[in-house]
């Protein structure tokens, strides 16, 4: 299998992961241990929410301001099987904090704000934003790693995969 083929069967994981994302949390605060140096962080949803599925001939939902996920016509298109194709979402570590758009299709961040950079001289301010690019990859990255291996566990389809559908079933506009 090439490489175009194997991405090409791997897309729906973006827009897998960004709805586990929007499970994680309203399930548990969006609060994640990374371990290791990354420790402690908190993810939440923001102002933007679109949501799409190629099963509902492709259509695409867009919601802004407020707390779109918290809205009655997300939920509604949650339980219908639509699924998050891009979101704002801000990741806070201890006293820093992180804002970008997180697209489903192709798997990618956009839009980034970094924490605020402390340095005063332009060197070291420039070195202080690449080390704030590198932590955002890295937290990403391990976010990413905590989602597949939950993905690719014997327990998704038993466990895992049937608690995210109840949870998804439950957010319709009654839920």
């Amino acid at each position: 299998m090439d490489f175009v083929e194997r991405v090409t069967r791997t897309q729906f994981l973006g827009a897998e992961f960004l709805t586990w994302l929007w499970y994680q949390e309203e399930m548990g605060a969006g609060a994640f241990e990374l371990g290791g140096d990354l420790g402690a962080v908190e993810l939440s949803f923001e102002d933007k929410l679109t949501m799409g599925s190629t099963a509902l001939d492709e259509q695409q939902d867009s919601f802004k301001g407020g707390r779109p996920t918290a809205s009655p016509e997300a939920r509604a298109a949650l339980a219908l099987g639509k699924q998050a194709q891009s979101a704002s979402l801000r990741l806070t570590q201890g006293e820093q904090e992180w804002r970008f758009t997180l697209k489903a299709e192709p798997l990618m961040v956009s839009a980034v704000r970094l924490p605020e950079v402390l340095a005063d001289d332009p060197k070291a301010q420039f070195h202080e934003r690449m080390l704030l690019l590198e932590t955002l990859d890295r937290l990403y990255r391990a976010l990413f790693k905590l989602f597949l291996e939950e993905r690719l566990s014997a327990e998704w389809t038993t466990e895992h995969l049937p608690a995210v559908q109840a949870w998804a079933a439950r957010r319709g506009p009654q839920g």
